[in-house]
């Protein structure tokens, strides 16, 4: 059970939802993109493939190095986070998110005595960070230990088709930033042991849920109309940090555009209660918060007499309160416990409410205009 609150911690004036907006928007997210089309994307022969190929590279004690930046790595690594201990070994690493030498000399050395397995993620497979991270590592790995995700017919498709790699297909019309629930994070997700079945069973009840995915785009933009310019994404819970990351990327790539849209930005409390506290508190009024509280910990320790994980819920709630009282607003999203279906039903929620956050903006949600713009000026100056 998910519970989203808007309107308990703010002072803004909740619209009143449209059915007939939402009909026109689901005409539209039908018209303009097929990645809703889950049962499509999870199609059984599909993650047969995947779910063979994950056992293969177990089977030969591998582990697996995703080459990935931005949508090509965030949604799995938010889910295997969120979903595994913290001190899990799921035998998932990561390059082509940078272009630190230093991290790729690091992980070379990590590597070396593994069985390593490459996947490569790349919708053009032309990405820079990518392709380097790619040209360095795979000189450490035979062909066959190669899978690539990208679009039929890109550089990288024809290096499989040429080298006999395994070949995985990212549908067209699917931007990196939701490709969550395509091969780009179904794989990884496969490879770590995350019953990818029930992250579908989530995200189809979150499909459902029309009032509130309205009613979040709709208390976005109020709060933008009243000088909020930036939204501060909250969890009380560290291995959802990364999950917050995601939901940054989703809402800053699509809507910031044509000198518009709100900055999101990412909390992990109670740590950041210590640096960042005084000035939401006290500071510009510039913000406002989307607090992400879970209800249930998998597990609980007692200390001086009382469970952690109340003190970590007394600790959200007091916190909101006291932000209110300094005039700062919340939403509220209150997530009965971590676990496949919650986090499949989150995703596809911000998904579809950030499509139709463009929607009341304005803008075209697939594109990214300002990242082709640096793109071009590396380019020029390689």
């Amino acid at each position: 059970m998910i519970n989203f609150e808007f309107e308990k911690y703010t002072n803004i004036n909740v619209k009143k939802i449209c059915y007939e907006d939402y009909n026109d928007y689901l005409i539209r997210i039908k018209d303009a993109h097929s990645f809703y089309d889950l049962d499509e994307l999870f199609e059984e022969r599909l993650i047969s493939k995947m779910s063979n190929l994950a056992k293969k590279i177990k089977d030969d004690n591998g582990v697996l190095v995703v080459v990935g930046i931005g949508g090509s790595y965030l949604g799995s690594k938010a889910l295997i986070d969120a979903l595994s201990g913290y001190f899990d070994d799921k035998g998932v690493y990561y390059a082509g998110n940078s272009l630190s030498s230093d991290y790729l000399h690091d992980l070379i050395e990590e590597l070396k005595d593994k069985n390593v397995y490459l996947n490569v993620i790349s919708k053009s497979g032309t990405t820079l960070e990518v392709s380097t991270a790619f040209n360095v590592l795979k000189n450490y790995v035979n062909k066959n230990k190669i899978i690539i995700t990208s679009d039929a017919g890109s550089p990288l498709h024809t290096l499989a088709k040429e080298n006999e790699c395994e070949f995985l297909e990212i549908p067209k019309t699917i931007g990196g930033r939701f490709s969550v629930f395509t091969p780009v994070g179904l794989f990884p997700l496969i490879y770590a042991g995350i019953n990818v079945m029930e992250l579908k069973r989530g995200a189809m009840d979150a499909i459902s849920n029309k009032d509130d995915i309205i009613k979040y785009a709709q208390v976005r933009d109020e709060f933008f109309k009243v000088q909020k310019p930036v939204e501060a994404y909250v969890c009380y819970e560290p291995k959802l940090y990364i999950f917050l990351k995601w939901i940054s990327q989703l809402y800053g790539e699509t809507l910031g555009k044509n000198k518009n849209g709100i900055l999101p930005m990412t909390i992990l409390n109670t740590r950041d209660l210590h640096s960042l506290g005084q000035f939401i508190q006290e500071g510009s009024p510039i913000l406002f918060q989307t607090v992400f509280k879970v209800v249930k910990s998998k597990n609980d320790i007692t200390s001086m007499n009382k469970s952690v994980s109340s003190l970590n819920s007394i600790a959200c709630d007091a916190t909101l309160k006291a932000h209110f009282s300094g005039d700062i607003s919340s939403n509220l999203i209150e997530i009965d416990k971590i676990d496949e279906y919650h986090m499949g039903y989150l995703m596809q929620f911000f998904m579809l409410s950030c499509y139709y956050s463009s929607y009341i903006q304005g803008v075209n949600p697939f594109n990214q205009p300002g990242v082709e713009a640096y793109k071009k000026e590396i380019k020029e100056m390689l």
